[in-house]
């Protein structure tokens, strides 16, 4: 367990160095495989812990994973929408949801 006290990100996939550059400082992140269709064990590991999740269309955020991410206060997908997310879902937990509109 990291005492850091900056917010721990997950990120479903390893994205260029300068697109994430204006979250340095501002939260730890760990990133997954650049290709991943699912979130990889690594990222798995680390839900419990996560403040919030950044992913893109190929990863599922349903109920199975929120259940496992007691502590998550934000997803947010890079793609146009959201048919990965279960909204409701994350709406019971009041979690907010955000996306990239084209």
């Amino acid at each position: 367990m990291n005492n850091s006290p900056l917010p721990l990100v997950l990120v479903s996939h390893t994205l260029p160095e300068g697109w994430l550059e204006i979250l340095n400082g501002r939260c730890r992140m760990i990133s997954g495989p650049k290709d991943a269709d699912h979130l990889s064990s690594e990222l798995r590991a680390y839900i419990s812990q996560a403040d919030g999740l950044f992913t893109l269309l190929t990863i599922k955020v349903d109920e199975d994973l929120l259940s496992q991410a007691a502590n998550i206060k934000v997803v947010s997908n890079m793609a146009v929408g959201f048919d990965n997310i279960d909204v409701a879902a994350c709406t019971k937990r009041g979690i907010p949801v955000g996306n990239t509109p084209g």
